[in-house]
């Protein structure tokens, strides 16, 4: 009896507290024949804050642009993939360097 007691009181005590784990949100997707091109927010809690992702899938494998805080839009061009900023691309307060390509695309870098 007491086990089930400290398992229901373990149960209602788990089940008050939040998660902690950063969600995942598509903020855009952009499909091309057999290739998706997504920006993803990561949403923390209290006072976390993470940067967001553009990646990059073309037959079964990943490719990470760029992970940064300013992005603004993503665009494609044919083959162009086309990543606007609010200012220098930054990852907190550092400056990044974007990649010229990813998985057969060009990628462009444009500073609003």
């Amino acid at each position: 009896m007491k086990i089930i007691k400290l398992c229901l009181v373990a149960m209602i005590i788990y089940s008050c507290f939040p998660s902690f784990e950063p969600k995942t949100k598509i903020i855009k997707e952009i499909k091309q024949e057999n290739s998706v091109i997504k920006w993803i927010d990561v949403i923390g809690t209290l006072d976390q804050d993470f940067p967001d992702y553009i990646i990059v899938e073309k037959n079964n494998i990943k490719d990470t642009i760029c992970k940064a805080h300013n992005i603004v839009e993503i665009k494609l061009n044919n083959d162009t993939i086309i990543i606007s900023f609010d200012g220098q691309p930054k990852e907190y307060s550092t400056p990044i360097n974007i990649k010229e390509n990813a998985l057969g695309y060009k990628v462009k870098v444009n500073i609003k």
